[in-house]
């Protein structure tokens, strides 16, 4: 059998996003396909936790703010939503606040007016508030028996403080707290006067889009809400945490720090360093720790970038928490002091590739990709940048910084489980 051609991976095209800025000050980013009979339109604003004034304000927000229009019922939109054959979602997450919405391009002028209706009279009832917040409780009550979800919120708890957005935790308490009056404050002063970026893809006509920047251009906005953090480096210091969560049967492990930001010098090499140790299915400790000695089912690394600050962590579940320990602190000491072979190096680097490929495989994850780029402030050609140091890391560079950013005494370690 004839194995397929190899060849070397090019730098991703990025693609090109039409921007406007309206007078306004809002700005409306363009992927058009003209030959596609569909369309997604994104509202995305600064509006998630690092900007709230009171805690679980935005969540609360997102979570009610499709229940109703002045005009229209959360009925009434809904039958809307199934006559035009389109979805509808509102979410959030540390920094924004997202509406989306997509549909057929014939039902684009309806769909429009649906949803800019949506985002600038929504209804914000008490009632809706207390339906929500009566949910997400039950939610949270069933997401606590879960040993992962338990070691994250305590891994980001020691890593920012409760005083931070992203270190506090939802309590039963913290929901039954919010008032309504609190998430009519955070919509003022986010979603009304905010700062908003506008995202569509597909296939707009030429009214269509001045229907968009009509409407949205028509807000009198004073982009004056600030955030409630900074974004600060700071090195994380050795913890050791065992939390007794009875009910499951594996215990979860997390281990982690701070790291730098996408901006630092360093971050293509750290990238590909915490790639190599736990990044794809073929690492060092999938290959060591689930194949060779078979301790657990997965393990993998993860990093999380937000707006103030970014984090990565090792996780995993598993029976033989010491004997796992052990091994991860084995395979970040062998990182740290022997050279990775130049084929692995060569592979990880491709893999690399091919994951960014297929993130811009098709207009709407093109758009997806190009959009976590704009509301970063990391362009096409930062990110062009960062792929090219990152193809050019050698296997000294990868040594020197597991030795900077994988001291153990920098790194903590949450164990969540049946027994400490």
């Amino acid at each position: 059998m004839t194995q397929p051609r190899v060849s070397d991976l090019t730098l991703l095209d990025s693609g090109v996003l039409e921007t406007e800025v309206l007078p306004n000050g809002i700005k409306i980013h363009c992927y058009c396909q003209p030959d596609l009979n569909v369309f997604q339109m994104e509202a995305v604003v600064l509006g998630g936790r690092s900007y709230e004034r009171s805690k679980l304000s935005a969540k609360c927000l997102a979570g009610i703010l499709k229940d109703g229009t002045l005009k229209m019922t959360s009925n009434d939109i809904a039958d809307a939503i199934d006559l035009y054959g389109g979805k509808l979602k509102v979410w959030s997450n540390m920094d924004f606040i997202t509406m989306s919405m997509s549909s057929l391009s014939r039902y684009a002028k309806e769909m429009i007016e649906l949803f800019y209706d949506l985002y600038r009279y929504p209804r914000l009832a008490q009632e809706d508030l207390e339906r929500f917040k009566k949910a997400e409780i039950e939610r949270l009550e069933v997401s606590l028996t879960k040993n992962e979800n338990v070691a994250y919120r305590h891994f980001t708890y020691l890593i920012f403080g409760q005083d931070h957005p992203y270190g506090y935790n939802s309590t039963k308490e913290l929901y039954a707290n919010v008032q309504i009056d609190q998430v009519r404050d955070h919509y003022n002063s986010t979603i009304l006067h905010g700062k908003l970026n506008i995202f569509y893809t597909g296939y707009l006509d030429s009214g269509n889009l001045e229907m968009v920047r009509t409407l949205f251009g028509s807000q009198d906005l004073g982009f004056d809400v600030n955030p409630k953090t900074q974004y600060d480096y700071i090195d994380t210091l050795r913890q050791e945490v065992r939390v007794i969560n009875k009910g499951e049967f594996q215990n979860s492990i997390m281990i982690g720090r701070r790291i730098i930001s996408r901006n630092h010098p360093d971050f293509p090499s750290l990238y590909l360093t915490l790639m190599i140790l736990g990044g794809y299915f073929g690492s060092r400790l999938m290959k060591v720790i689930r194949e060779d000695l078979g301790l657990t089912y997965d393990i993998s690394c993860h990093i999380e970038h937000m707006l103030f600050g970014d984090f990565f962590y090792i996780n995993t579940d598993t029976t033989e928490v010491e004997a796992v320990l052990t091994e991860i602190y084995q395979q970040i000491e062998i990182i740290k002091t022997e050279k990775v072979p130049m084929e692995e190096l060569k592979m990880v680097k491709n893999y690399v590739m091919g994951t960014f490929m297929t993130l811009t495989d098709g207009p709407f994850r093109r758009m997806q990709f190009l959009k976590s780029l704009v509301l970063t402030d990391f362009s096409p050609n930062d990110f062009n940048s960062f792929m090219q140091e990152m193809l050019s890391v050698d296997a000294e560079k990868i040594m020197t910084t597991a030795n900077d950013y994988l001291q153990k005494e920098n790194l903590l370690e949450v164990v969540v489980g049946n027994k400490k």
